[in-house]
């Protein structure tokens, strides 16, 4: 057994310990599509990570089918955001007891991690949604990879300088062009976009459901129905893959223009490029719809 119980403050690791290893290929899982990206690129050459929460789902209400509850216990290294995001894992991870590392995202501190806007004691969970700490996460899963996979450390290193370099590169563009959308301002039907607002300057005046994933609050929609119709045209965003329930009794008869953005990725095919496509098209989505605002 090799004892892990060092790096746990470090890398935010919840284990205790962990077979010894060998010279097998890792078996690495990771909850959601955007994290398994940046794994992907950082483990290419070595290995392919599996991802847990693929297709059309996304983490809100997903449930592990019986081949993933085997693959996790038979895996040496999971990934995953922490309970606020993926309840779903909670239970199967404590059922581990230490026979695989777990590297819970949300426990991170070098990460730039916001408390949740409806409950200040929750941590909000969306914060690869801010390209500055998707930097932080590439050398943080660098450093984990490699304490369960020392034998491929160089490979590691080099996909880390490439990966690292994509995700720098991805956020000058935003930094150089958040003008488009600094000053903007709209609803949400889901409050996602806590960690892009606090980058680039975007602002979001409410949001419909009490918890992202769930159904509009009808007082909620009562309120912004009437703010919208206040204030003409303006930008109401969804989430691919999360309910739209009762958003034509909000917008009939308004000048909203909806538009629909992609944080889970769930239109996007898993794979190294997967994350700056996903955060490119947001951007562009966001932008789009300010524009449209402005111009028409």
């Amino acid at each position: 057994m090799r004892n892990f119980v060092g790096i746990l403050t470090v890398l935010a690791v919840v284990v205790t310990a962990m077979p010894a290893w060998s010279k097998q290929k890792p078996r690495v899982m990771v909850s959601i599509k955007p994290i398994h990206s940046l794994v992907v690129g950082l483990m290419e050459g070595v290995a392919t990570p599996e991802l847990v929460v693929g297709g059309k789902n996304t983490p809100l209400d997903y449930a592990l089918t019986t081949g993933q509850h085997k693959q996790l216990g038979d895996s040496d290294l999971v990934i995953w955001m922490g309970p606020e995001l993926e309840r779903f894992l909670t239970e199967p991870l404590k059922a581990l007891q230490g026979k695989t590392a777990v590297m819970e995202m949300l426990a991170n501190d070098n990460f730039k991690v916001l408390n949740s806007r409806r409950n200040v004691e929750e941590r909000d969970p969306f914060l690869w949604l801010d390209v500055r700490n998707a930097e932080v996460f590439v050398d943080e899963l660098y450093n984990v990879i490699v304490s369960v996979d020392p034998d491929n450390a160089e490979t590691y290193k080099k996909n880390r300088e490439r990966v690292k370099r994509q995700v720098s590169r991805l956020d000058r563009e935003f930094e150089y062009g958040f003008r488009a959308i600094a000053g903007g301002y709209g609803w949400s039907y889901h409050d996602v976009q806590q960690y892009f607002e606090h980058s680039y300057a975007l602002r979001i005046n409410g949001f419909l459901s009490k918890e992202p994933g769930g159904a509009a609050d009808m007082a909620r929609l009562l309120n912004t129905r009437s703010a919208i119709i206040d204030s003409g045209k303006t930008c109401l965003f969804t989430e691919a893959g999360l309910t739209r329930e009762k958003l034509s009794f909000l917008v009939d008869g308004t000048q909203a223009v909806i538009s629909e953005l992609d944080s889970f990725a769930v239109n996007f095919t898993p794979g190294p490029s997967l994350y700056e496509e996903m955060m490119r098209f947001n951007y562009q989505v966001i932008r789009d719809c300010f524009e449209k605002v402005r111009t028409d």
